[in-house]
């Protein structure tokens, strides 16, 4: 069995993270669990939120395309993209950058505190960023 990519016959709650508690060997042979949350003390980003993230990082992208439109270009980057990236080898300490996260969305964030001042959530624009371990299920 390989240890890249998702899994073979995975269920949609599978992928999404609300995975299995099956022990995985990590590179250095230490045991690792997979699935749960990346931040386990963190709520769940929403999809809406992680979808403008994707949406706000194309915009910065430039690249020939014979395609319909350039949104339509870019998705079809993001496929590529992600294939690509599915063929690499696990990394157990990826993502979960950011000591602060958004109470509406969800987005993780590098807390910032200034006294007097409120950080803002750079993705949805509405919610306040609070240390992680403050944020309730979303």
């Amino acid at each position: 069995a390989s240890s890249r990519g998702s899994p073979r016959n995975a269920q949609p709650e599978e992928l999404q993270g609300g995975g299995s508690d099956t022990p995985s060997v990590s590179s250095d042979g230490s045991s690792r669990l997979l699935g749960g949350r990346i931040v386990p003390h963190a709520a769940r980003t929403k999809d809406v939120a992680m979808g403008i993230c994707i949406a706000q990082s194309m915009k910065f992208w430039n690249f020939n395309h014979n395609m319909c439109c350039n949104y339509h270009a870019c998705l079809f980057e993001v496929r590529k993209i992600c294939r690509r990236s599915e063929r690499r080898g696990c990394d157990f300490d990826f993502g979960g950058d950011g000591d602060g996260q958004c109470e509406i969305c969800g987005m993780l964030a590098d807390l910032k505190p200034r006294p007097g001042r409120i950080q803002r959530c750079t993705v949805c624009l509405d919610g306040t960023i609070h240390a992680t371990r403050d944020v309730v299920q979303l």
